[in-house]
């Protein structure tokens, strides 16, 4: 989505908010990330997707689909449970995550 964007501005099909603007937003992050050790600072946790919806919203593309987001945090889970061997938890299909996600609604 990054990418996306990027090549959007360079093509001028979008503006770069205003200076001020960009400014005020990085010192807010960089307040943000100020507890953290500077090896994190990248990270962006939870927040990821939110980035992710606001990039889209700008690009004018479809946001990030919800079974992403949910594979997504089954990942961390497994993750932070299995840190060695999370890599081979199998996850649900791409069609579980969808009919899960269509029977909640």
């Amino acid at each position: 989505m990054q990418a996306r964007y990027l090549a959007m501005v360079w093509a001028g099909q979008i503006a770069l908010p205003p200076e001020e603007e960009m400014a005020r937003d990085a010192a807010v992050w960089e307040k943000q990330q100020e507890a953290l050790p500077d090896k994190y600072f990248h990270l962006m946790g939870g927040g990821q997707f939110g980035y992710n919806d606001d990039l889209a919203r700008l690009c004018s593309v479809a946001p990030l689909p919800a079974w992403r987001k949910r594979m997504y945090a089954d990942c961390s889970r497994n993750k932070r449970a299995f840190p060695d061997t999370y890599r081979d938890v199998p996850l649900p299909s791409v069609q579980d995550y969808m009919a899960a996600i269509d029977a909640e609604s």
